[in-house]
């Protein structure tokens, strides 16, 4: 009938990444090339732990987010010598199957999400030119 299922287990069970994993799946791949640009999904509830915030921007943008989905978080960042635009846009619930797995999942932090609530939030970096 032509359904594709995506599956926490892809690699080995032959189907689909998780939309999460395939953000992280493409952001390798844009890590390898000359551009100074990154990405990845993160949340103030991260079913993968590694996916929560790791630093004072990633929360400030996940909690703005979070209250104002309609407008991006930025700002830059100073890394040693390295300048970074970093922008954080709202992640919202846009399907049944994304809400049921967070909701069900074992390691979920939280259990009741809805269509359209905030689930995390997309950050994205771009070194800038000095």
């Amino acid at each position: 009938m032509g359904v594709v299922v995506a599956s926490e287990n892809w690699k080995t069970e032959k189907t689909l990444p998780l939309p999460v994993q395939f953000l992280e799946e493409s952001a390798k791949l844009v890590a390898n090339t000359p551009a100074k640009i990154s990405y990845r999904l993160m949340s103030l509830w991260p079913i993968n732990k590694r996916n929560g915030p790791k630093t004072e921007f990633d929360q400030a943008g996940l909690w703005e987010t979070s209250q104002h989905p309609d407008h991006p978080y930025t700002g830059t960042v100073i890394n040693g010598q390295d300048v970074y635009f970093q922008a954080v846009y709202a992640d919202k619930a846009i399907s049944q199957a994304c809400i049921g797995c967070h909701n069900a999942h074992p390691d979920s932090s939280r259990r009741n999400f809805q269509m359209n609530d905030v689930m995390g939030g997309i950050f994205i970096s771009i070194q800038m030119k000095h």
